[in-house]
């Protein structure tokens, strides 16, 4: 909800106002923006993160990490997950 109106070109408030939608709109502005803990690394491939922790906490083989790694993106519905893996996570932001 919060993300269409303002991805429409609809400007947030400024939060200067001081009105209680004002700072309500920049605490959900705020929740949107990822932390650095929460982020997929720039420099490393969607499948390559997603099969390390895998490889790492349950001990999986590569081969059957980056497997496992297909199922998860197709359950979350990401489209076209073999593809997906190979990519690098800036071609996969969204708009």
């Amino acid at each position: 909800m919060l993300r269409e109106r303002y991805c429409s070109g609809e400007k947030p408030p400024d939060a200067r106002q001081g009105t209680d939608e004002a700072h309500s709109r920049q605490r959900d502005l705020e929740s949107l923006v990822p932390g650095p803990m929460t982020s997929l690394n720039p420099v490393l491939t969607i499948g390559y993160q997603i099969a390390e922790v895998l490889m790492t906490h349950e001990n999986m083989t590569k081969k059957d990490a980056m497997d496992k790694a297909v199922e998860l993106l197709r359950a979350v519905r990401i489209p076209s997950p073999e593809l997906r893996i190979k990519e690098y996570p800036i071609r996969c932001q969204a708009a």
